[in-house]
């Protein structure tokens, strides 16, 4: 319909009724076909010329061709030159090329191998894309990166904790591990942790009273002097630490028996031994007695295997007895070597010295071995020195000392040397004093004494002083003298006098801090009697 109202509008009236003449025949060839469509009189909406049954209008020729009559034909043929300019003969060809190869259009246009391009497009295999790209096998990268097997880290390297109360651990290298140690013990003293450090907490009864971690809780404060129930707090004047209370000191009480020449000293326990010397006449004796701090009463206890005089008595490191030398009742000087165990209350022979001495100067050393000096020999005093040593149970030789000494006296300072003092050298008494030093095995000369004294007792103090009481600075002359050495070692300074003069006594430090001088040979013949010094009040009792 589109088409025919196109040719309608054209303005040369022959190419209308040749365009209605080819549409007729398009529509059938008659006008009953035309008519039978119903709407054919009323296509052509307001041209009159072409109402069928016009007998004027030229388009009857047309008509009546199409029904058979063609009388006039011509003149319609006539008009085809016309038709031919205005080229509607190609009008046909235009349509040809238009409607019938839409088709072709259409099949480029549309494609049809559409599926074959959407086969590129789509790539159906996208799954093999995504077996790439996904990595479907992550869990075998994650073992290499996440190492699963391996923990997290516990802690920071080298960092410290406590793992318990008395163990401290520290954290590996690698942050997975702690290392776990014990907290070490000490005297007096069990180890403990503390905010990730090793430390030390004193047993009680004991305290840290020099500051020094390294020799544990060093003092007894059950009975310390110094240090009586707290650290600082001493007793003084006749008072002693009992309990961890200052009290009132009972005094020492005397010894069994008069008693002279005989070796004294203290044991670990603060016990105090006499061993051998006379108390019978003139010959040597075995006797052993000892005074218990804890009773306060002298008791007699296992005889030395040999009666021997001016043996030299000392405690080891471990605080047991040992009795060097001597003389014995025919006077010989002996050789010989006794150790005392108090649990079992016997004694036992050790290594010998190398040759018999008695009234040796002996004192123990801050390493625990036993030292040895000089003494008397048949006729000849010695130059000797020697140390033992209880873990090897052999003797050494030690530089020789600077001056012949017996009926010395030996005490360790201290700063660990070990003084020599006074003594004789056959019958000349001497005032002079010898300091050994074990670390160099060196001896310097010390300060004299303001007088000579052999014989005396010579002991260390609980204010670290140096003491010297009685002696002899005469044959028969006996002195109830007390030296003191100075701070520095420099100088002796005079003390409150023993209340009797005596010799050949012992001189001991009791473990409550008093000084005790223990019977001994006044100008009037042995004595049992004991006295006690007060070094802070500087009396004697």
């Amino acid at each position: 319909m589109t088409l025919r109202r196109s040719v309608l509008l054209l303005p040369v009236l022959t190419l209308s009724i040749g365009c209605s003449i080819d549409f007729d025949r398009f529509l059938g060839g008659n006008r009953d076909a035309g008519a039978a469509l119903g709407d054919l009189p009323d296509a052509a909406t307001g041209a009159d010329a072409l109402v069928p049954g016009d007998a004027s209008s030229p388009t009857d020729a047309t008509v009546a061709r199409d029904t058979g009559t063609t009388t006039d034909a011509p003149p319609a043929r006539d008009a085809l030159p016309a038709v031919d300019v205005v080229a509607v003969p190609d009008v046909p060809v235009a349509m040809d090329a238009v409607v019938l190869d839409a088709p072709v259009a259409r099949d480029v246009v549309a494609v049809l191998d559409a599926p074959v391009a959407r086969d590129v497009v789509a790539v159906p295999d996208v799954p093999a894309a995504r077996d790439v790209v996904a990595v479907p096998d992550v869990p075998a990268a994650r073992d290499v990166v996440a190492v699963p097997d391996v923990p997290p880290p516990l802690c920071s390297p080298g960092s410290a904790s406590c793992a318990t109360a008395t163990a401290r651990r520290v954290c590996s290298s690698d942050g997975r591990a702690y290392v776990t140690t014990e907290c070490p013990a000490a005297v007096g003293a069990s180890g403990v942790c503390a905010s990730g450090r090793c430390a030390i907490a004193c047993l009680a009864g004991r305290g840290d009273c020099d500051g020094n971690p390294a020799n544990g809780c060093e003092a007894d404060l059950s009975v310390s002097a110094s240090h009586c129930g707290l650290c600082g707090r001493a007793c003084v004047g006749a008072t002693r630490c009992a309990s961890g209370v200052c009290a009132a000191l009972a005094p020492v009480p005397d010894l069994l028996r008069p008693w002279v020449s005989m070796g004294v000293a203290v044991d670990g326990a603060g016990r105090v031994s006499a061993v051998g010397g006379l108390w019978a006449g003139y010959s040597a004796v075995d006797t052993h007695d000892a005074w218990d701090p804890a009773t306060n009463a002298w008791t007699a206890r296992a005889p030395l295997p040999e009666s021997l005089v001016h043996p030299g008595l000392v405690a080891d490191g471990m605080g047991r007895i040992y009795s060097v030398g001597g003389r014995d009742g025919g006077g010989t000087e002996s050789v010989r070597v006794w150790v005392y165990d108090w649990s079992s209350d016997a004694w036992t022979a050790r290594a010998p010295l190398a040759t018999g001495r008695w009234a040796i100067a002996v004192a123990t050393g801050r390493d625990g071995r036993i030292y040895a000096f000089g003494g008397e020999m048949f006729r000849d005093t010695s130059y000797g020195a020697q140390v033992y040593d209880p873990a090897s149970n052999r003797w050494t030789s030690l530089a020789p000392m600077p001056v012949a000494r017996g009926f010395a006296r030996a005490a360790t300072a201290a700063d660990g040397r070990i003084w020599v003092v006074g003594g004789r050298d056959l019958s000349t008494y001497l005032s002079s004093t010898s300091v050994y030093d074990p670390a160099t095995n060196t001896w310097v000369a010390g300060p004299s004494l303001p007088v000579n004294r052999s014989a005396a007792g010579v002991t260390l103090g609980p204010d670290g002083r140096i003491y010297v009481a009685g002696g002899e600075s005469a044959s028969s002359s006996v002195s109830a003298a007390v030296y003191q050495l100075n701070g520095a070692g420099t100088a002796w300074a005079s003390r409150a006098a023993l209340p009797l003069g005596r010799s050949h006594h012992g001189f001991v430090t009791l473990r409550d801090g008093r000084l005790a001088s223990v019977g001994g040979g006044a100008s009037s013949g042995r004595i049992a009697t004991v006295n006690t010094y007060d070094a802070a009040a500087d009396t004697w009792r």
